[in-house]
């Protein structure tokens, strides 16, 4: 099996992209210390997906009927991870301002939503399936909480 048509690595790196988001997010707290919080918490967030995606991909390779879904795309994966690390770049060299950040971080969770990030595997248990539900889910609340700072932003400006 190719890496790409493997779960297991999809999985791994879908783990490495969250902490990617998580460092991301990271640097924004440093840029922004008056909503250092938010970025931290969201920084959580990301560090606790990493982890559960890790622990399910340990739980995958103990076997399970689980099958690779076709529509699933590494490739996504890849042009996600790429943003982000040019993103990460361009923070370092020079300070965003707080809307385009906030904008990028819509961006992204508004990206691994709508990608169907979350469904790289068909089948398995009850536990797996509610396991990417609730990053789903989560991901979806990411998002919500982005877009209410983004509007108090966008209104206070």
């Amino acid at each position: 099996m190719s890496q790409d048509n493997d779960p297991l690595h999809a999985i791994e790196k879908m783990a490495v992209n969250e902490d990617l988001v998580g460092d991301l997010y990271g640097f924004y707290a440093q840029e922004f210390p008056e909503h250092r919080r938010f970025w931290e918490d969201l920084v959580a967030e990301e560090r606790k997906h990493a982890k559960i995606l890790r622990g399910l991909r340990d739980m995958m390779e103990q076997g399970g009927d689980i099958q690779y879904n076709e529509k699933f795309s590494v490739q996504a994966i890849d042009f996600v991870m790429n943003y982000v690390q040019r993103e990460i770049e361009s923070v370092k060299r020079k300070k965003p301002s707080l809307l385009a950040v906030l904008s990028i971080a819509k961006d992204l969770e508004d990206s691994l939503i709508e990608r169907s990030y979350f469904d790289v595997v068909q089948g398995g248990t009850s536990k797996l399936q509610l396991i990417f539900a609730r990053l789903v889910q989560d991901s979806k609340m990411h998002r919500g909480i982005i877009q209410a700072m983004l509007r108090e932003q966008q209104s206070a400006g």
